[in-house]
């Protein structure tokens, strides 16, 4: 695979087209008496976890309110999740581990700029 990648005849998905992907599959299940859970490092958002039957609709609200994000706040929360700053959506309210991450990207893009 990494070979494709690095040809270019496959592209990695992106965090966020991860989590659309996630929206639709869920949308389409069936309410079922089943319980979803989304606990890998690849997996950004751990809130979404639940059972089909009872609580597909919170499941769905979690994705609805990431994806609502203005595309700066997204960036944020993916950088903080992947340098495990952020675990939940909710931690984008923590002032501390907001600025710890916004310290650590400006870093980053220093080192990196486009």
């Amino acid at each position: 695979m990494w070979e494709f990648v690095q040809e270019g005849s496959f592209t990695l998905q992106s965090d966020e087209e991860i989590i659309i992907e996630q929206k639709l599959f869920l949308e389409k299940l069936l309410e079922m008496d089943s319980y979803y859970v989304n606990e890998h490092i690849v997996n950004l958002l751990l809130e979404i976890r639940g059972n089909l039957q009872t609580d597909k609709m919170e499941i769905l609200s979690s994705i609805g309110n990431f994806l609502g994000l203005p595309e700066d706040e997204k960036l944020l929360f993916i950088v903080g999740r992947r340098l495990n700053f952020f675990f939940l959506l909710d931690d984008l309210k923590n002032p501390e581990l907001y600025q710890k991450t916004q310290e650590c990207m400006e870093r980053i893009l220093q080192k990196n700029p486009q």
